[in-house]
């Protein structure tokens, strides 16, 4: 009986520390428990997909980008960021850019500045989506060099979402931007807004 109580509250100890993950990572709820099984499997988004796959066990940069809005970029990295989160690598950061930026370019005293620059300066897999939205601010362009810059020289996760493409991004922050971004693995998503009744 002592034993079967003992495995409970370990079993228990384990739950509460997979809730702090996935609290600590950011990743919405409406976005949380999506399985691979659940993207649409069409030959070309099937290769994206298993490059995806591939990327989650070898690291360094991944950028996914389509000519529109809504053929899944955002759930297919809320994906990759949910096997992460259940199957023991480190706690990854899932943010909307638009958001981060906002935060890191407010008041130099508030705490959504303080934890923008925790994620964008720290280290640990980032899930940066849609970029491109965010301001182009002088500080936007410091904090997003810097944080390519620690990610890429040490070989960590960053998989960024856009409807841009590398060189329109570089147009919209600056031509070192398409040159770190060079050095990512490059996908398009295919397909139509799935957001969109068939």
């Amino acid at each position: 009986l002592e034993l079967a109580q003992e495995r409970l509250n370990e079993a228990q100890q384990q739950q509460v520390k997979q809730r702090q993950r996935i609290h600590a990572s950011g990743l919405p709820k409406g976005l949380q428990g999506l399985e691979w099984g659940e993207m649409r499997t069409e030959m070309e988004r099937a290769e994206v997909i298993e490059a995806v796959q591939e990327w989650i066990y070898r690291g360094g940069g991944f950028f996914l980008h389509s000519a529109r809005p809504g053929p899944g970029k955002t759930r297919l990295a809320a994906t990759a960021c949910w096997h992460m989160l259940t199957h023991g690598f480190e706690t990854p950061t899932f943010v909307q850019s638009s958001v981060l930026f906002t935060k890191a370019n407010a008041d130099f005293s508030s705490d959504g500045r303080r934890e923008a620059e925790r994620i964008l300066l720290g280290s640990g897999p980032l899930f940066l989506d849609d970029l491109g939205k965010e301001s182009n601010s002088q500080l936007t362009r410091q904090l997003l060099q810097a944080c390519l810059d620690e990610r890429l020289e040490n070989e960590q996760h960053i998989f960024i979402t856009s409807n841009m493409t590398a060189p329109q991004l570089g147009a919209h922050h600056g031509d070192w931007l398409a040159s770190r971004l060079a050095r990512f693995r490059h996908f398009r998503l295919p397909g139509p807004d799935m957001r969109l009744p068939v």
